[in-house]
């Protein structure tokens, strides 16, 4: 499962689709409130396969450059609004 995000996450498709939200996910990460900030993201990426494509693209870039410190705040951004969706709907189960 691991190989096919990370397949996924070399995809152009991916990478056009979701790199608006990977700037908005670092930039949420500097927010100081982190429940406001989740919402915004949840909101922004619109359903949960959007944040899971996200996700890919940030472990993408820590395996590539460790020290990717932008990649490691839009990472816990991503995780914590991924924790707000429901996994059952992958494409529009937004949680609160």
């Amino acid at each position: 499962m691991t190989l096919v995000m990370l397949e996924r996450a070399h995809d152009p498709r991916v990478i056009a689709d979701v790199a608006g939200l990977v700037e908005f996910a670092v930039q949420c990460s500097f927010d100081p409130d982190r429940p406001s900030a989740f919402c915004h993201l949840v909101s922004r990426a619109g359903n949960r396969r959007r944040l899971l494509e996200l996700h890919d693209v940030f472990v993408d870039r820590l395996l590539q450059k460790s020290w990717d410190f932008d990649a490691t705040r839009g990472l816990v951004m991503t995780i914590g609004a991924l924790q707000r969706t429901d996994p059952s709907t992958a494409d529009d189960g937004l949680g609160t």
